[in-house]
């Protein structure tokens, strides 16, 4: 089964560059002052929806207009930032939820929408499940620092990837920190620039997902926490609250403390033990809903995946393989038998916790051991996405070392860059 789908067959794709760039800027503007004029009047729910299809039409057709073949990274750029995460935050914002729900003007809603950001400024509302909302990913200067810095992390992982012949478990590790890198430098560097600029507040993007201790610590609070926070407004907290669209002003949940106060004329013990009972139902129905909310939200997660794959082969080359969509559907279940275990230990047996040396191998051989056959094979050997992604970088790194030496005095102080010295 091949799901691609490329502009360029149907004739819509110019061979210029510059001629694409000025086609997604003005229909991106053109989106963003819908938003801005029109959505954002709508009430919430089927109506906004229904007023937004256009633009969320528009972010997923921006990835097309760029051929797989040579705009390979800036196609999976527009795929993560736009057809991804800003179909996301727009589909938030139907539900009174997220960055855009809340009103801003023009500016920030195009970075919004257009940056793979998430703003810090959105926690509260009475849910208390928020992730690394509350959390700043620094200033201006701080982004640009840590953005430069991931660019030398993948100007490193593909010197080893291009020149050494490693183990492939180490080979795999080395990888993810590439995949850091380069998501870093999407992430980081654009915010710098721009959010200090209209004085917007964003949260971290990754936070030293080396040092995880458990799987609920790498995917809740330090890898990819921009997509992950997207994701739990749109899925996790909706089922976690029972509801779609979020209500503008109110507290979230006031269920639980209903029936207790409804009972006062009951007698105490009579009372206390009503009490239990209606906490014990309560921390059923929540335990319940964290597992659908986490299994959907990694589901949603690996068919996200799943379709960029796709959509970087040839068509002859793009069939559905389902190994990206297996790893990260299987991620649910490991985090709620994580929890369980976790709670059998420390609760049940009262045991010591695990010193965090050695729950951070854990994790980490457990990580590595899964994205070795269902992440990194599919984009390595069954296909030639990863290849292909690193020749692109090459390229672009040999790019910059060229405009560097045109810039440099002499000629002599910048030497060529050829692929068997990077």
């Amino acid at each position: 089964m091949a799901i691609v789908l490329n502009l360029d067959s149907f004739g819509l794709v110019t061979n210029s560059p510059f001629q694409l760039v000025l086609l997604i800027l003005s229909f991106t503007l053109a989106s963003v002052a819908w938003l801005n004029v029109f959505v954002a009047k709508c009430k919430p729910g089927a109506k906004r929806l229904a007023a937004s299809a256009p633009v969320i039409l528009w972010l997923l057709c921006i990835p097309l207009l760029w051929n797989h073949k040579g705009h390979i990274v800036v196609r999976v750029s527009f795929l993560f930032a736009s057809a991804w995460l800003g179909t996301f935050k727009v589909l938030a914002m139907c539900l009174n939820r997220g960055p855009l729900a809340k009103p801003r003007g023009f500016l920030q809603t195009l970075a919004i929408l257009m940056l793979p950001v998430y703003t810090a400024d959105t926690a509260g509302g009475g849910n208390k499940i928020q992730g690394r909302l509350h959390d700043e990913a620094g200033s201006p200067g701080i982004l640009m620092l840590q953005g430069i810095a991931k660019t030398v992390l993948l100007v490193a992982v593909v010197f080893v990837a291009v020149n050494l012949q490693i183990a492939t478990i180490l080979h795999n590790y080395i990888l993810a920190f590439g995949m850091v890198g380069f998501l870093g430098i999407i992430m980081d560097l654009p915010a710098s620039l721009v959010c200090g600029a209209l004085g917007m507040k964003i949260i971290p993007t990754f936070d030293q997902p080396w040092l995880s201790t458990s799987l609920a610590d790498f995917w809740g609070r330090r890898w990819n926490i921009t997509t992950s926070s997207v994701l739990r407004t749109v899925i996790h907290d909706t089922i976690m609250e029972g509801r779609l669209v979020k209500p503008k002003t109110g507290p979230a949940m006031l269920h639980a403390a209903e029936p207790a106060a409804a009972d006062h004329h009951h007698p105490h013990h009579h009372r206390d033990h009503h009490q239990q009972q209606v906490h014990k139902e309560a921390r059923h129905k929540r335990e319940v809903r964290r597992a659908v909310g986490l299994t959907l939200t990694f589901l949603v997660s690996g068919v996200a995946h799943e379709i960029i794959l796709c959509q970087l082969q040839d068509e002859a080359r793009g069939p559905w393989r389902w190994k990206w969509l297996t790893f990260f559907t299987i991620q649910a279940p490991l985090v709620l038998a994580e929890l369980w275990l976790k709670r059998w230990w420390l609760q049940r047996k009262r045991l010591p916790p695990l010193p965090a040396v050695l729950a951070c191998g854990l994790t980490t051989l457990l990580l590595i051991s899964l994205s070795t056959p269902l992440f990194f094979t599919p984009a390595e050997h069954e296909t030639d996405t990863a290849q292909r992604m690193i020749d692109a970088l090459l390229s672009g790194f040999k790019f910059l070392a060229s405009a560097l030496r045109g810039l440099m005095p002499s000629s002599a102080a910048l030497p060529e860059m050829q692929v068997s010295e990077l």
